[in-house]
């Protein structure tokens, strides 16, 4: 049985952006890791030790799941995802059901839904949001992509601190009322979504996402975070 991996990327340079993004993930990734029903994975958190949250996102992560600081297995699923995703509860006992490969290989994940505007849509991925690596030997990768679609589904969440834009055309799903997944809160993500974080200042300031960006780039990382 090959171990599962998981990244998540999380790397902030900016209090307000820093403590905005904790928010997201203690209502989406973080309860949707707990309530994961295989316990059998762990985590690794792409984060830098500049943000001025960074105890405070370890020890979030850490109080539900395994971190891990060392290089993984040669042998292992490697999943790499947003720290304002949700997964679906099946999400890891689904990926202990794919057939072991006997060369390197893409999984993906397409099935997924879209939360916008405080609303729940069915949709498919147009870009690589949603997958996984399986290494098993350590020879190149062929490019092969196995779809897992059974059981396993995920929550691509939008807010004003996304880096990437999705054109409203693509947003073409059937609406979802009352998704039932264990630690999906859909009124209190939404609150968070909309949440302006102030700077401790004598003066304030609105939540700048440009501003972080472009630290974030400055600092070499941008492939970290492509959302």
């Amino acid at each position: 049985m090959l171990p599962i991996y998981i990244r998540i990327r999380s790397e902030y340079f900016e209090r307000d952006s820093s403590i905005y993004r904790l928010a997201i993930t203690q209502n989406t990734l973080i309860p949707s890791l707990k309530n994961q029903t295989c316990k059998d994975f762990c985590v690794s958190l792409s984060q830098s030790p500049m943000d001025p949250r960074w105890t405070s996102r370890k020890a979030a992560i850490e109080a539900v799941c395994h971190l891990y600081d060392s290089d993984p297995a040669e042998q292992r699923i490697e999943v790499e995802v947003g720290d304002d995703d949700f997964l679906c509860p099946t999400f890891i006992e689904s990926l202990r059901k794919i057939p072991f490969q006997k060369e390197n290989s893409f999984l993906s994940f397409p099935n997924g839904y879209i939360f916008n505007d405080g609303k729940l849509r069915v949709w498919r991925s147009k870009e690589n949001i949603a997958s996984a690596t399986m290494f098993v030997t350590d020879l190149p990768h062929i490019g092969r992509t196995i779809e897992v679609t059974h059981e396993t589904s995920w929550i691509y969440v939008r807010h004003q601190m996304n880096s990437n834009l999705i054109p409203v055309q693509q947003i073409v799903g059937a609406q979802v009322n009352g998704l039932s997944w264990k630690g999906w809160k859909e009124s209190l993500v939404a609150k968070y979504c909309k949440t302006e974080v102030k700077q401790a200042t004598s003066n304030g300031c609105k939540l700048e996402p440009g501003r972080s960006k472009k630290a974030f780039m400055a600092n070499g990382a941008g492939g970290a975070r492509r959302r």
